[in-house]
């Protein structure tokens, strides 16, 4: 999921940081959008709290029993496409690539495999993926 997506969707859903830093980045993102709390306030001037660290497309933060309890699709940090590390992009790329194998051609495994290493090294559209 894009923070765009997140932003723009219709139903509720919460990014979950587990990490002050996780946070951090997660707020910076948010005012390097324009975005603001429900209030108004920047998100930048935001402190970590370890209980509230479930951030909704409303502009709202909550703790992440909340969002269950309410149903909030919760999405984890490291599932926000901006802030996935190449090593969570190889992962989800190579899973992808395990479930179509199924009835591929040994030829065409191959152009799979080597269509996956390019993207690896080039990241998502081109750009290159975070190496942490």
């Amino acid at each position: 999921m894009t923070l765009n997506k997140f932003w723009e969707s219709n139903e509720y859903i919460a990014i979950h940081c587990s990490t002050k830093e996780q946070a951090d980045k997660l707020c910076k993102a948010f005012d390097d959008m324009g975005k603001t709390w429900k209030h108004g306030g920047r998100y930048i001037n935001t402190g970590y709290d370890k209980k509230h660290n479930c951030y909704w497309n409303t502009g709202g933060l909550t703790e992440l029993n909340a969002c269950l309890t309410y149903g909030v699709k919760i999405v984890p940090f490291e599932a926000v496409d901006e802030f996935k590390t190449k090593k969570k992009y190889c992962i989800d790329k190579s899973y992808a690539l395990i479930n179509e194998i199924d009835g591929l051609t040994v030829e065409e495994i191959k152009q799979r495999i080597t269509d996956l290493i390019v993207a690896i090294e080039e990241g998502v559209d081109g750009n290159t993926a975070s190496q942490e």
